[in-house]
């Protein structure tokens, strides 16, 4: 494997999030900017609720393959300040 391939392999998603990533990708997740990280990659954190947990995943978007795809950083559960912001958001 050459020295590019190697490089390639490092960037490429680590974790992949089964079943519920997929259920942030609707109508009812908000997504803001978060901040630009040391790579000058705009960083974004997204609520959203998943079989009605209200969770919180910070990702930057990356082109694998000619495809730009969400690269996630992490997925948690959402504290309480979290909480009151997206639900407050929903109900304007």
């Amino acid at each position: 494997m050459g020295q590019r391939q190697k490089q390639e392999e490092r960037r490429r998603p680590r974790h992949q999030l089964q079943g519920g990533a997929a259920g942030l990708q609707c109508e009812r997740a908000i997504t803001t900017e978060d901040y630009i990280d040391e790579n000058s990659e705009m960083r974004y954190q997204t609520l959203g609720l998943i079989e009605g947990v209200l969770i919180v995943v910070a990702h930057v978007d990356r082109v694998f393959d000619g495809i730009e795809q969400p690269s996630y950083i992490m997925a948690r559960k959402a504290v309480k300040y979290e909480e009151k912001q997206y639900f407050s958001r929903r109900r304007r």
